[in-house]
């Protein structure tokens, strides 16, 4: 399945923090997929739509009662590893800097 990524980082409004964030959409209706978010000194938090998703992509994941499936990782290029190892493929959108 292949889905469409959009790329920001900036200074968090709330707390000061420089933070960067990956979201994921559908390729052809921006339907939000999910994303991942890294605030410094801290793991990227993933998060997954699963009532968007095939149930093989979440598959293994907790889910929170949003809805949304989480794992963590060290970075980025891990992030993408994992999801291509899900059966996502993700293309490049736009980046935004704030």
């Amino acid at each position: 399945m292949e889905i469409r990524r959009t790329r920001t980082s900036g200074t968090s409004q709330w707390n000061s923090e420089n933070f960067e964030k990956e979201e994921y959409y559908e390729p052809d209706n921006n339907k939000w997929l999910g994303m991942a978010y890294k605030e410094e000194g801290s793991p990227i938090e993933v998060s997954l739509e699963t009532s968007r998703l095939p149930q093989s992509v979440t598959e293994g994941l907790p889910v929170e009662p949003t809805g949304l499936a989480k794992f963590q990782a060290n970075s980025f290029e891990e992030v993408g590893e994992e999801l291509k190892r899900r059966g996502l493929e993700v293309i490049d959108g736009r980046r935004k800097r704030f």
